[in-house]
């Protein structure tokens, strides 16, 4: 039998502090408070663990059996504990001679008596009466899989000591935050693939400005040279070098000319300004940050919709081809939908054989006849190799969107040699092949996801979790009986609804982990937020109302709406902290905070 000063502790939740410490957070079971020992002397010294209830005594701590419990990563759960439901303040609560209060989640239950499954809150919760309750209980069973609960520390971590001093040592507490470590390191050249937009010529000094698009940086780039000319369409291989002053990749050698991505179509308009065709895979409608419904491109990134109604985008697009042209909005380089494309079946142009014969206005290429000249040339290799070959008059004859061919004007000034030719042959806008439709594979995929908000079905009883997918990164939802808290992470089978485009939990595959360098914790109200690392910086501009930065796991978030919470491209590297917003109607990740 304890006395008077005795009192049981349930060791609950293990959390990390930002120098590796391990410490568990111990629960008294006569008072609402708690208090954090580290895992190492609670382990070494009294033999007890997470999961236990340890009896606190003349300044000793012992391990006692006292109730079934179960640990599930960094929480402890505690089974067939009987409760009373009561109402308080039109709050659910159980209450319980163990317990003392435990919040209900479930608006369904009716008052009576039940045997519950209880854990800690994540953060302690006021009772409308002032009264605080540190536990959630709830009715459902738990099963062996049920998702890891981590820890997700409050912003305002301080422990409540309330009649616990000279029982337990004190021991500071270190907001449950991993700050990533940022290592200065030397710019590096990087080998990448470019088609070339445009080019401008300096009659004063022969430099060529090229503009061209990065398909591994989904990004602009510039190539500065007097050796070179790179007509609009040369596909090409580089290295190149991100200049952090004006944010910018150039081009620093030129390697090789290399063939198109499959993928890709294209050519030259009427104009000489290059289009691409290219297959939707994704959309998102106007909201949120963006002005226009926008798109997602293999190869080219974010497309926007056009002005005239042929031109806009919906759902229904995606995995559908259309034509994109880069132009400046709103002072901003994008890539804009300028027309959309049909497959054969929905053409009223003939075919033969799956090819669509060509238009009497129409030029073929393969047909077009040009007069000889006697220069020899020297074609750039595919890949390795290098071939000499005669050609005829002053363009070569191209078999394909992607040729190129390298003109020297004499083997004796190879080096100064100027690479000429069309990536696309300006002809005429139409295709020269028929659309060939594309199969996107949804396969399912094994991502981590953690619990952003629960919804509950006052019908069913049944949890819709909306999540955050780190590995896409996207939203998802998760829906099933189990009630998981915001914060707690979780791996699962995810599938793409193909009708609305929503990744739906499909199937448990073990438990998660908070990815490394991401911090979180609750806000006064309840909701989560995360402190992450700004990658780029885009100002406001183009398709984007508001500033925009991009960040690992998170994709795209925007600035707060106070001055503090601005972005500019000196965050970049920084620490801010952000939270999931309603946006013009959209959700978004949004800055609520800059750290440092």
């Amino acid at each position: 039998m304890t006395s008077s000063i005795s009192q049981i502790f349930f060791a609950c939740r293990r959390w990390t502090t930002l120098d590796g410490n391990s410490y568990i957070t111990m629960i008294s079971l006569k008072y609402a408070s708690s208090v954090d020992v580290e895992e190492r002397i609670l382990r070494e010294q009294s033999n007890c663990e997470l999961g236990d209830f340890i009896l606190s005594s003349d300044e000793k701590l012992e391990k006692m059996s006292y109730l079934p419990t179960k640990v599930f990563g960094d929480v402890a759960v505690v089974y067939n504990c009987h409760a009373t439901m009561e109402r308080i303040n039109d709050t659910l609560v159980f209450v319980s001679s163990v317990f003392l209060k435990a919040i209900c989640r479930d608006p369904n239950l009716s008052i009576g008596s039940y045997a519950i499954i209880t854990k800690p809150l994540m953060h302690p919760e006021i009772l409308p009466s002032g009264e605080q309750v540190l536990f959630v209980a709830s009715t459902v069973e738990v099963v062996d899989d049920l998702p890891t609960f981590t820890n997700f520390v409050p912003l305002d971590s301080t422990p409540i000591r309330t009649n616990l001093e000279g029982e337990l040592p004190e021991t500071p507490v270190v907001e449950n935050v991993i700050v990533e470590e940022i290592v200065a390191s030397d710019k590096k050249l990087e080998n990448l693939r470019a088609v070339v937009l445009s080019v401008d010529e300096d009659p004063k000094n022969g430099m060529n400005t090229h503009c061209l698009w990065i398909f591994e940086k989904l990004a602009e780039g510039r190539f500065l040279t007097t050796e070179y000319k790179l007509e609009p369409g040369h596909f090409f291989r580089g290295f190149y070098m991100f200049d952090q002053s004006d944010q910018e990749w150039n081009c620093a050698e030129y390697i090789k000319q290399i063939t198109k991505p499959p993928e890709i179509g294209g050519g030259i308009d009427s104009e000489g300004n290059i289009w691409f065709r290219v297959s939707i895979c994704e959309f998102q409608p106007a909201g949120g940050n963006l002005i226009f419904a926008q798109a997602e491109t293999k190869h080219f990134g974010e497309i926007i919709e056009g002005e005239s109604e042929g031109t806009k985008l919906t759902l229904s697009r995606i995995g559908q081809r259309v034509k994109i042209q880069r132009r400046i909005v709103l002072d901003e380089p994008v890539w804009i939908v300028v027309e959309k494309l049909v497959s054969n079946k929905d053409s009223n142009n003939q075919e033969v054989d799956g090819k669509r014969i060509l238009e009497k206005n129409e030029i073929n290429q393969e047909e077009q006849t040009r007069e000889s000249t006697s220069a020899s040339v020297e074609k750039p290799g595919y890949e390795n190799d290098v071939q000499k070959e005669m050609v005829r008059n002053k363009e070569p004859n191209i078999e394909d969107v992607a040729g190129v061919i390298s003109l020297v004007k004499n083997e004796k000034d190879q080096e100064k040699q100027v690479i000429l030719g069309k990536g696309f042959a300006s002809v005429s806008e139409k295709e020269s092949d028929p659309y060939v439709g594309v199969r996107y594979d949804y396969k399912p995929k094994n991502w981590t996801a953690v619990v952003l908000s629960v919804n509950v079905n006052p019908t069913n009883r049944l949890k819709t979790h909306c999540v955050w997918i780190f590995e896409k990164p996207a939203e998802g939802i998760f829906t099933t009986e189990y009630w998981l808290e915001p914060g707690d992470y979780f791996k699962r089978i995810f599938v793409l609804n193909e009708f609305n485009q929503k990744r739906i939990c499909a199937n448990y595959n073990g438990e998660g982990e908070r990815p490394r360098g991401v911090g979180h914790g609750i806000d006064c109200e309840g909701n989560v937020w995360f402190s992450i690392i700004i990658n780029e910086f885009r100002p406001a501009g183009g398709n984007r109302r508001f500033a925009q930065a991009t960040a690992k796991y998170f994709g795209d978030i925007i600035e707060g709406e106070t001055e503090g919470t601005k972005l500019t491209s000196e965050c970049i590297g920084k620490r801010v902290r952000i939270q999931r917003r309603i946006v013009l109607g959209e959700p978004v990740w949004m800055v609520v905070e800059i750290l440092s």
